[in-house]
Order: C-alpha cells, then sequence, then structure tokens
C-alpha cells in the first residue's frame, strides 16, 4: 500500500516555495494567479497526462468549465510537450531555460500535458482525481 502511495506522489507536484517555483512574480499574467494563490497559502498541484494531441482546445475548454461547475476551480492551466518544448496554455509565461527545468524535472516527453490546478487543497485534489480519471479518455468522458 505504501507503494503505491508512492507512486501517486511521484505523478503529482506540487510547486511551492520549500522546493523549486518556476513562476515570475508578475502579477500580470496567469503566473501571477498561480503565485498569488501559493502567496495566499492555497495550493497548487500539477499532474502529467500522455497522448497531448487527444486534448484539443475545445477538450481543455470543456475540462476547465466543468472543474469549474462541478469543482468550485478557478480555471485549469496547461502546457503541452512539442519537439522537446513546452506549448501552448501558458508555456508562453516561461523562458526557454525554465521550461527546460520543468521539462527534466517533472519527466515529461513528447506529446505529454501538464495541468495545473490552483486552489485551496479540496478543490485542487478532486480536480487532480477527476484529470487523473479523465486522463484515460478525455473526450469520451466528458461526453458521458
Amino acid at each position: 500500500e505504501e507503494e503505491e502511495e508512492e507512486e501517486e506522489e511521484e505523478e503529482l507536484f506540487e510547486f511551492t516555495y520549500k522546493k523549486k517555483n518556476y513562476y515570475c512574480t508578475d502579477e500580470n499574467n496567469e503566473n501571477g494567479i498561480l503565485y498569488s494563490i501559493l502567496n495566499d497559502g492555497g495550493r497548487v498541484k500539477g499532474l502529467v497526462c500522455p497522448n497531448a494531441s487527444n486534448y484539443s482546445r475545445k477538450v481543455i475548454d470543456e475540462l476547465t468549465d466543468y472543474l469549474k461547475k462541478y469543482f468550485g476551480a478557478k480555471g485549469l492551466a496547461w502546457m503541452k510537450c512539442k519537439d522537446g518544448k513546452l506549448d501552448g496554455g501558458i508555456s508562453k509565461f516561461f523562458s526557454e531555460s525554465v521550461q527546460n527545468e520543468i521539462i527534466n524535472d517533472l519527466g515529461i516527453e513528447y506529446d505529454n500535458i501538464l495541468f495545473l490546478v490552483g486552489d485551496i487543497a479540496s478543490i485542487v485534489f478532486s480536480s487532480i482525481v477527476l484529470l487523473q480519471i479523465l486522463s484515460i479518455n478525455p473526450s469520451k468522458v466528458l461526453k458521458n
């Protein structure tokens, strides 16, 4: 049972000040939102999912709306890995060197997507669990 917990821990990544903080302090962009959540005592968790190509902008928007409606999440940040770089979503707010750190530290591979949810712990954990379930087949689950 402990081994299962350790495996789950590896899949989730917590952005905190005690560990490495990848976010800039510019409050005029989406990074600022995640930064302010952490600064206010909230949590930010990330989940790396395979098959980023299955997550069209429409599917990501549907996921975001679902998390907002049913879990009270403020939103869903994301970045896809293409050609060794993070692309789309909030990736534009990261320098190339910071993107490389994120890719290396989280073991992100080609055609992976990194989802980030920031809020109070109960909303973050509920949202991450849903994202884990949906990562099996995102478009099919949302239709049902």
